[in-house]
C-alpha cells in the first residue's frame, strides 16, 4: 500500500518546516560571513565613530552563530511543554507563526542600519521557532504513519536537510554581497509560509486524539486519512493498536490497583526505580537512539557542514571563490547520495548502514585533521576529507539517526525521547559553536581539532522496534 497524499503532505511539509529549515538555518552565515561580519563593523562605525576591535568582533560573532543552538534549547522547552496541552498540530502552526516575523525581521536588517542587533534578534525568533518544529515533526510524523511507513517517511528528512544546504550555498554565492545578503532570508520565508498552509489541512495525529481528548471519532478521521485505509474493519484494527500503546500505562494502573508505575522520566533516569522488563527494554530503546544521534554529532558532520566555506578557506587555504563554489559543489553531489537510503534503507537495514558510514567517516575526519596539520601543502587532503564524511553521513548515520530513535520507542514516549536526544545535541553544538570562534590565537590545526571534536564508537543496535518487543 502506498502513502496516502496526507501522510505525504504531512510528512514533506514538516521535514521543509523542521530539516530544511534547520539545515538553512545553520548555514545561512556559511558563505556570506565576511560581508555581515563587514556589515557589524560598519554598524559599530556609525554609532561610535570607530571600527570594532578584531577581538570584540571574533567574540560577537561567536555569539551571533552560538544563538542558534541556544534558542534551538529554548523551542524545544517550548515544545516540550505545549505538545501535549495543544497538540501536535497547533504545536507545527505555532512554530510557524514564530517564524514568520522572525524571517521577516532577519530579512529587513540592513534597513535597520546602524543597529545590527535586528539580525540577532530575528535568529534568536527563528532558532526559537525550529527547536519548536524539530521536536514536533517526528513525533508527529511517526504517530501518525503506519508501523511499515515509518523508516520510508523518515528516511527523506536528510534529502530534505540537504536541499536546504543546496539552497544555502546557492544563494550564497549569488548573494554574497554588502548590499544582496538579507535577501536570503526569503526562501525559508516562503518555505514556511507554505508549510503553514499546510499544517492547517491536515488532522491531528490520531495519538493524540485517543490519549489526550479521547476521541474515537477524531482518531478514526486522521487514520482514515494518514493511512489510506477505506474499510470501518482495517480503522477499528488501527484504532486498537494505538489504544493498546498509547493507553498501556493507564490499563495497567487501573489493573493493579494503587500500585504505581515508572514514568518516563523514571525509565529514563533512574533505573533502580523503573526495574520492571518492560521499562528495561524501552530504556535501551531509548539511549541506544540517543547514542546513535550522538555518534553523529561526534562524526563533526553536522558542524563541517554549516561550516565548510570557512575550512576550505581558513583552515583547507584554498582561495574564496574556490571555498564558496567548493562548497556548493559538494552539496549538489551530497542531494543525490542523500536520496538513496529512502530505496535501501528497509533492504539493508539500518545496523550495516550505522557501522559502515560511522566507520568510514572515522577515517576521513583522521585524513582531514593529518591535512591541516601539514597545511596548505595538503589542502586537497582537507578537501576530500571533509567531502568524505559528509558524502559518507548522508549515505548513513545522518539520515538514520534522525528517526532511529522513534522507532526504538512506544509512541508514547516518543515526545520525551526525541526532547531528550535533541537538547543534547544543541547543547553540543552550542559548545561546538563557541569554542570554534573563541579561538582565533590558536594554531590552525589546534581549531580543528575543537572544530571537529571528537570521534566515538557506535553503540549497539536493538535488532526490533520496542514497540514489537513489547
Amino acid at each position: 500500500m502506498g502513502l496516502s497524499p496526507y501522510l505525504l503532505s504531512l510528512s514533506i511539509a514538516a521535514c521543509f518546516n523542521g530539516n530544511f529549515q534547520q539545515a538553512y538555518l545553520l548555514s545561512i552565515l556559511n558563505q556570506p560571513y565576511l560581508e555581515i561580519q563587514q556589515f557589524i563593523n560598519e554598524s559599530t562605525i556609525a554609532r561610535s565613530g570607530k571600527s570594532i576591535d578584531p577581538l570584540a568582533l571574533d567574540f560577537l560573532w561567536s555569539l551571533i552563530n552560538a544563538m542558534n543552538p541556544i534558542s534551538g534549547i529554548v523551542g524545544q522547552m517550548i515544545a516540550y511543554l505545549i505538545c501535549d496541552r495543544i497538540g501536535r498540530r497547533w504545536t507545527a502552526i505555532t512554530s510557524c507563526l514564530i517564524a514568520i516575523p522572525a524571517l521577516l525581521l532577519s530579512m529587513l536588517t540592513r534597513l535597520s542600519f546602524p543597529y545590527y542587533e535586528t539580525l540577532v534578534i530575528g535568529r534568536f525568533f527563528w532558532g526559537t521557532a525550529n527547536g519548536i518544529a524539530i521536536v514536533v515533526q517526528t513525533v508527529w510524523v511517526v504517530e501518525s504513519a503506519s508501523t511499515t511507513q515509518r523508516g520510508f517517511v523518515n528516511s527523506w528528512q536528510e534529502v530534505i536537510a540537504t536541499v536546504g544546504n543546496l539552497l544555502t550555498q546557492l544563494f550564497g554565492v549569488l548573494l554574497s554581497t554588502s548590499d544582496l545578503w538579507p535577501f536570503m532570508f526569503t526562501v525559508p520565508l516562503t518555505v514556511t509560509v507554505v508549510s503553514l498552509v499546510v499544517f492547517i489541512r491536515m488532522h491531528e495525529s490520531p495519538q493524540y486524539a485517543l490519549m489526550f481528548r479521547h476521541n474515537r471519532q477524531e482518531a478514526a478521521v486522521a487514520i482514515r486519512a494518514y493511512h489510506g485505509l477505506k474499510k470501518d474493519i482495517e480503522i477499528d484494527e488501527e484504532i486498537i493498536k494505538y489504544e493498546e500503546d498509547g493507553q498501556r500505562k493507564e490499563k495497567q494502573e487501573k489493573g493493579m490497583g494503587k500500585t504505581m508505575q515508572p514514568n518516563g522520566l523514571e525509565i529514563m533516569f533512574m533505573p533502580w526505580k523503573a526495574n520492571d522488563p518492560l521499562s528495561a527494554i524501552i530504556r535501551l530503546g531509548a539511549w541506544i537512539g540517543i547514542m546513535v544521534k550522538i555518534a553523529y554529532v561526534f562524526t563533526g558532520a553536522r558542524v563541517i557542514r554549516s561550516f565548510n566555506t570557512f575550512i576550505y578557506y581558513d583552515l583547507g587555504r584554498w582561495q574564496k571563490t574556490f571555498s564558496q563554489w567548493g562548497s556548493l559543489a559538494n552539496t549538489v553531489i551530497r542531494l543525490p547520495l542523500s536520496l538513496i537510503p529512502i530505496f535501501i534503507i528497509e533492504r539493508v537495514g539500518r545496523r550495516p548502514m550505522l557501522i559502515i558510514s560511522e566507520f568510514v567517516s572515522i577515517l576521513a575526519l583522521s585524513m582531514t585533521i593529518v591535512s591541516v596539520v601539514v597545511g596548505k601543502a595538503a589542502k586537497f587532503g582537507t578537501l576530500t576529507g571533509v567531502s568524505i564524511i559528509l558524502f559518507v553521513t548522508s549515505l548513513g548515520i545522518g539520515s538514520i539517526s534522525r528517526f532511529y530513535s522513534a522507532e526504538l520507542v512506544p509512541k508514547s514516549m516518543i515526545l520525551r525521547t526525541i526532547f531528550y536526544a535533541i537538547i543534547y545535541l544543541s547543547l553540543e553544538n552550542f559548545s561546538l559553536e563557541l569554542k570554534k570562534e573563541q579561538v582565533p590565537d590558536w594554531t590552525v590545526p589546534d581549531q580543528f581539532f575543537v572544530f571537529s571534536n571528537r570521534v566515538r564508537p557506535l553503540p549497539p543496535h536493538a535488532p526490533e522496534p520496542v514497540d514489537v518487543v513489547a
